[in-house]
C-alpha cells in the first residue's frame, strides 16, 4: 500500500473554506486503487491541516494524478484556501495490526490520527526496522486502543520512514503516551537510531474522512 502524507498550512480566517473544499475529494470513493483517507488539524499547530490519504499501489495513485486529480482540485477551489503544502509519499512495509487488520479497514472509525516523521542516523536502518516490527507493533497493538496502524519507508529518501497509526479517540491515545510510550522507547533504543523525529496529533474531522466503496 501506497500512502499520501500532506500537510498545508492554512490560515485562521480561511480554515472554513479549507474545510468546505475538503470535502470535494468524498469523490475518491469510487477511484480504483483508492483504500482510504482521513485527515483533520493538528492539535499542536492550530493552522496545519493534515490529510492521510491511501492507496493500492504506486500505480493507482499514479493513474489518479494523471487523470482524477486535477478536474477534483480545481472545482473545490482549495488552491486559495492555503498558503503553503508539503508531500510525502511512503510505501507501507508492515502493517500494524490494531481492532483492525489495516487502515483502510478502520478510516470510518477513527477518531484521531498519529503520525511520527522519523530520520535515521546513517546505518540505523535495520536495527530500527527490526525494532519496529518486534517492540513497537505488538505493544501497539496490545493497547486495545490502537485501531490500526503501518510503518512505511519514504520515496526517495532511505533514512527517512513514517509510523502512522488510527485511534480510537484522543482519551485512548493519551493514556498510550503517558502509560506505555515512556518504557518502548527506552526498549527500543530509540535514541541510538533517530537523528529527527517530527510528531503530528490528528484530531479527525469525519467530514473529511472517506472510506474507498
Amino acid at each position: 500500500m501506497l500512502l499520501k502524507w500532506i500537510i498545508c498550512e492554512v490560515p485562521q480566517d480561511k480554515q472554513d473554506a479549507f474545510s468546505k473544499a475538503q470535502q470535494h475529494w468524498r469523490a475518491l470513493e469510487r477511484v480504483a486503487g483508492f483504500r482510504g483517507q482521513v485527515g483533520g488539524w493538528d492539535s499542536m499547530e492550530p493552522n496545519r491541516a493534515c490529510i492521510l490519504g491511501l492507496w493500492a499501489n504506486a500505480e493507482a495513485y499514479v493513474q489518479f494524478m494523471e487523470h482524477v486529480h486535477d478536474p477534483i482540485f480545481e472545482q473545490s477551489h482549495q488552491k486559495e484556501t492555503y498558503v503553503d503544502s508539503r508531500i510525502t509519499r511512503a510505501n507501507v512495509l508492515l502493517d500494524i495490526t490494531g481492532t483492525h487488520p489495516k487502515m483502510d479497514s478502520a478510516v470510518s472509525d477513527a477518531k484521531l490520527l498519529r503520525v511520527a516523521d522519523c530520520l535515521l542516523k546513517p546505518r540505523r536502518n535495520e536495527h530500527f526496522i527490526e525494532m519496529q516490527e518486534t517492540v513497537w507493533n505488538p505493544a501497539m497493538t496490545a493497547t486495545g486502543d490502537m485501531l490500526a496502524g503501518a510503518f512505511s519507508a519514504v520515496e526517495n529518501q532511505a533514512d527517512r520512514y513514517l509510523v502512522t497509526t488510527l485511534w480510537r479517540n484522543e482519551t485512548a491515545h493519551k493514556a498510550y503516551v503517558a502509560n506505555t510510550l515512556p518504557n518502548l522507547q527506552v526498549r527500543a533504543g530509540i535514541k541510538e537510531d533517530l537523528l529527527q523525529i517530527s510528531g503530528h496529533v490528528v484530531k479527525l474531522d469525519n467530514n473529511w474522512s472517506v472510506a474507498a466503496q
